[in-house]
């Protein structure tokens, strides 16, 4: 089989000019997501596991 006649066929595709803005733009908003999914639960926790009632009854269920 020469090379002329090769099972291969290949896509040629065409991105236009402004894609590494998309590919910017779409990083940076992962790292938002990141960011914020690990700072906004960490901040709710701490409020909610600082009441003294909350950690009254924490701490009861570990003794149980």
């Amino acid at each position: 089989m020469s090379t002329a006649e090769s099972d291969f066929s290949f896509v040629q595709i065409t991105l236009p000019d402004t894609y590494p803005y998309v590919l910017l733009t779409s990083g940076l908003l992962c790292v938002e997501c990141l960011v914020i999914g690990m700072i906004v639960p960490g901040l709710a926790r701490s409020r909610v596991f600082k009441d003294k009632e909350v950690e009254a009854k924490v701490s009861a269920m570990h003794l149980e």
